[in-house]
């Protein structure tokens, strides 16, 4: 729905301009409704720079084309002048310059409906701006703090994983006592040697049991048969 032409030399922040402005449209397209694509011509012009009141920003109607003067200027004062020269491209999309496309010296002051058009270009494109501008910062205070919360998780998984290890680790020397796997191989390793031991004292027994029970029985048969 864009583009952008024209590659000043010598401009200040222009790979920071670019990309300023491949975000800004698509927003202020969004909030606005145009739906015709917009040409932006990037321009520097010394001697205008030095003008006091020289130009910063125009658009032209029949060929859909806004041009900033970029020369000298900061790019936040360059993204407002897009802002409000963006309306008007919305107002010529929507078929708003019906009385004629002279924008000469006073064209704002003789003309009650290019003067109107001049008021919300002026009230919309400084509120899209703000609007947009306020996103901007708001996301990266929220990454900031989305940053700080998860190195504060990391920092304190890590302290709990320490504590954790001196008191596994409090009743012996892991260097000595297993110097080749972790503290929590080795753990792993014990419970397992338990769970053994258990099952083999616990099939002992039922073997000695057992034998016992057959010793009863056939000791019993004994007495029964001499009776």
């Amino acid at each position: 729905m864009f583009k952008i032409i024209g590659n000043p030399e010598g401009s200040e922040h222009l790979s920071a301009l670019h990309k300023l402005i491949k975000q800004f449209v698509p927003f202020s397209q969004k909030k606005l409704g145009f739906d015709q694509p917009v040409t932006i011509n990037l321009l520097a012009d010394p001697e205008n720079a030095l003008n006091p009141l020289g130009k910063t920003a125009h658009y032209e109607p029949n060929s859909k084309k806004i041009t900033l003067f970029v020369a000298g200027r900061h790019p936040k004062d360059i993204m407002r002048s897009l802002s409000h020269e963006l309306v008007h491209h919305d107002q010529n999309c929507k078929g708003q310059f019906t009385s004629g496309t002279n924008t000469d010296p006073g064209y704002a002051q003789n003309d009650e409906h290019l003067r109107n058009m001049e008021k919300q270009a002026y009230l919309l494109g400084n509120l899209r701006f703000r609007d947009w501008e306020d996103g901007i910062k708001q996301q990266q205070q929220e990454n900031k703090r989305m940053s700080a919360k998860k190195l504060i998780n990391k920092m304190t998984n890590v302290i709990y994983e320490a504590l954790e290890d001196l008191e596994e680790g409090k009743d012996h020397d892991c260097d000595k006592e297993h110097p080749n796997i972790s503290h929590k191989e080795w753990e792993e390793k014990q419970e397992k040697l338990a769970e053994q031991d258990e099952l083999e004292e616990t099939n002992e027994n039922w073997f000695k049991g057992d034998k016992d029970r057959f010793l009863f029985e056939e000791l019993t048969r004994k007495w029964t048969k001499k009776r």
